[in-house]
């Protein structure tokens, strides 16, 4: 991302040759991906303050921390993954092509495992009461993503 960001900066011809979806980029996409990123930034700073003493980065299984389902979290599990994919796509918005496109598309793969390890995670360690939260709030959007799965 640093490097695209300073390819569209300091060299934007050079990064239309190698991408040419850029080359092709209508500036409509700028305030939307500049609004999708002001977004993100105001749900993942909101999603880590609602977690409080509880956030963290990983899995540390030596820790015991509250669940949390107060907050983004009583419509969303991973408000702050969910931010940060919307962050991704207001990037590739800003700087529409190709490389941004597969950066995005991994990263949204790596967050769906990432949720689904924590939640296994979380189910171990608040059983069934996490499973009752996971029936009520979606991965990522409050209507999808019900776990355990039927």
């Amino acid at each position: 991302m640093l490097v695209l960001s300073l390819l569209a900066a300091l060299s934007p011809g050079w990064l239309e040759v190698i991408d040419p979806l850029y080359a092709r980029r209508p500036v409509e996409l700028l305030a939307a991906g500049a609004a999708l990123g002001a977004l993100a930034w105001v749900l993942v700073w909101r999603a880590q303050d609602d977690m409080a003493a509880s956030w963290r980065i990983g899995i540390d299984k030596s820790e015991k921390t509250e669940l949390v389902t107060g907050g983004l979290y009583r419509f969303c599990r991973h408000p702050i993954y969910l931010g940060l994919q919307l962050g991704l796509l207001g990037f590739t918005l800003l700087i529409p092509g190709y490389l941004t496109a597969m950066l995005m598309t991994m990263a949204a793969v790596l967050f769906q495992v990432q949720a689904r390890l924590e939640e296994e995670f979380q189910h171990a360690r608040h059983g069934e009461t996490y499973a009752r939260y996971c029936a009520e709030v979606g991965r990522f959007f409050p209507w999808t993503g019900r776990w355990p799965r039927s």
